[in-house]
C-alpha cells in the first residue's frame, strides 16, 4: 500500500511538473514597449501570449478590455476604439492572474515603416550633418522602434528579444537621435514639426536584401514569374545539406589561407556539422531569399495599425549580374499588394524613394 502511494505521489509530481513547463508567462507582442506611438483613427489592437485558458485584463487609459488566451497557442487579442492624435501620455496595463505588465508614456499619433536595404537601415550618426541635427532632436513626441536583421524561413508570430534594438521604443533625444535610421529621423523629425501630432518609426530594413526577400511569401503565386523564382528557392532548400555547405565553405576559408601562406595552426577548425554556416549559408533563410526578411522583420508584426510605408531599396537587385528588371518590377507589385493585404488596409501608403548613387543602373 505504501508503495502504491509512493508511485501516485511521483506521478502527481511529474505531472504537476509537466504543466508548469507548459505554462506560458504573460507577455505581450515585442512591438508593444513603453514610449511607443499608437496609430490614430484606427483601431487599436493589443495581442500578447499567456497560460492556455488564462482570463487576460487590458486597461488601457481609461478604457479596459478582457480575453482570453486560445487554447492551444495561449495568445489573446483586445481592441480598442480608435482615438485622436493625443501627445497625453497614456498607461498599458495588462493582466493574468498573479501577473502583471505594465508601459508608460504611449502617445496617440501616425506610425510609418521604414522599409529596405541598407541605405534605409544607415544609421543617423553616420551622416554628413549629424551634429547639427542632434542640436535639434530634443523632440520628445518622436519615438522610433529599431529592429536587428532577423531572417527567417517562416513567417514569425514575433520578435525576438535580440531582434529588438535597445529593447524597444526610444524617444528622440539628443542622446538617442544618433542611432535612429537616418531616413527614418528626417523623414520622421520633419513630418512631426509640420503636422504636431506623435509620430512613430519603425526601422526594420535589411542591409544587402534584395526585393524577392521583402515580398510576403503569400503572394509569389500570384504570377508566373515570381512563382517560378519561389519553386527554384524551395528545391535549393529540398536539396539543401547543412554539413556538406559547412564543409565546403570550411575548405573554401582554409583555400585562402592557404594561398597567404598561413600555417595549419591559424586554420578555422574542422566543423563537424553546421556550426559555421550563418542565414546566407541557408536556402530559404538567406537574406536573398523569397519573403525571408519580411517574415522576420515586418511581416512579424503584422495586426499593428499603421500609416504607411517608406521604401528604400534596389541596389542589391540593379547590381547582381542576373538583374532581371522585369521581375523586380512583377515583385514591386506584388510585394505593395501583399503588405496592403496583411495590414487589412487596401489605399496603405507606400513612398518609394528612388536611386541617389547615379549611374547606368
Amino acid at each position: 500500500m505504501n508503495r502504491f502511494r509512493t508511485l501516485t505521489f511521483a506521478i502527481c509530481i511529474l505531472v504537476a511538473c509537466a504543466a508548469i513547463a507548459e505554462a506560458k508567462p504573460l507577455k505581450l507582442h515585442a512591438i508593444f514597449t513603453s514610449h511607443m506611438v499608437l496609430q490614430r483613427e484606427k483601431p487599436i489592437v493589443i495581442w500578447g501570449w499567456a497560460d492556455s485558458g488564462k482570463k487576460v485584463a487590458v486597461q488601457f487609459g481609461d478604457e479596459s478590455a478582457q480575453a482570453v488566451a486560445d487554447a492551444e497557442s495561449g495568445r489573446w487579442e483586445v481592441t480598442f476604439p480608435a482615438r485622436e492624435a493625443s501627445a497625453d501620455p497614456l498607461a498599458l496595463v495588462v493582466f493574468a492572474g498573479d501577473e502583471k505588465v505594465e508601459m508608460d508614456n504611449i502617445l496617440i499619433g501616425d506610425v510609418w515603416v521604414m522599409n529596405g536595404q541598407s541605405n534605409m537601415a544607415f544609421g543617423l550618426e553616420k551622416t554628413t550633418n549629424s551634429d547639427f541635427e542632434r542640436t535639434q532632436a530634443n523632440l520628445p513626441l518622436l519615438r522610433h522602434f529599431r529592429i536587428k536583421t532577423n531572417e527567417q524561413a517562416t513567417l514569425q508570430t514575433d520578435l525576438p528579444a535580440e531582434a529588438v534594438i535597445n529593447g524597444g521604443w526610444e524617444v528622440s533625444t539628443p542622446e538617442t537621435a544618433l542611432g535612429f535610421s537616418a531616413i527614418g529621423y528626417y523623414f520622421g523629425s520633419r513630418v512631426q514639426r509640420a503636422l504636431q501630432v506623435p509620430i512613430g518609426v519603425i526601422s526594420n530594413a535589411r542591409g544587402g536584401a534584395p526585393i524577392e526577400s521583402l515580398v510576403p511569401a503569400h503572394k509569389f503565386d500570384d504570377h508566373p514569374l515570381a512563382k517560378r523564382y519561389a519553386e527554384s528557392v524551395a528545391k535549393r532548400q529540398a536539396e539543401f545539406d547543412p554539413r556538406a555547405k559547412a564543409l565546403e565553405k570550411w575548405e573554401r576559408q582554409v583555400g585562402r589561407m592557404k594561398g597567404k601562406g598561413l600555417p595549419e595552426e591559424k586554420w578555422p577548425t574542422k566543423p563537424v556539422d553546421a556550426e559555421n554556416l550563418v542565414s546566407w549559408d541557408i536556402p530559404g533563410m538567406s537574406p536573398s531569399d523569397a519573403a525571408s526578411c519580411y517574415n522576420g522583420m515586418f511581416g512579424v508584426f503584422r495586426g499593428l495599425n499603421i500609416k504607411g510605408v517608406v521604401f528604400h531599396q534596389g541596389y542589391n537587385n540593379a547590381m547582381m549580374s542576373n538583374c532581371r528588371p522585369q521581375r523586380y518590377r512583377v515583385l514591386m507589385k506584388l510585394m505593395v499588394e501583399g503588405w496592403r493585404e496583411d495590414f487589412d488596409e487596401p489605399e496603405l501608403p507606400v513612398a518609394v524613394i528612388g536611386f541617389c548613387a547615379g549611374g547606368d543602373r
